[in-house]
């Protein structure tokens, strides 16, 4: 996936070059799922900002980059 709405978003490909930080988190969020059970972000669509990773405030941010398009 290269852009949001491309063909590879709407295919549900991986969302690491859209800034998920899955890969490097080394969570399992994949099998226990947030909200009671019911879902994770890559699973909604939405890459993954990192939260349980240790010092996750100090070393995570910005979670989204402004772009000037």
């Amino acid at each position: 996936m290269e852009s949001w709405g491309d063909a590879g978003a709407r295919s549900g490909y991986c969302l690491m070059h859209m800034g998920c930080r899955g890969p490097a988190t080394k969570s399992n969020c994949w099998d226990v799922k947030w909200n009671g059970g019911t879902n994770w972000p890559i699973g909604v669509g939405h890459p993954c900002i990192g939260c349980v990773t240790s010092h996750f405030w100090d070393k995570q941010a910005p979670f989204y980059i402004a772009r000037d398009d």
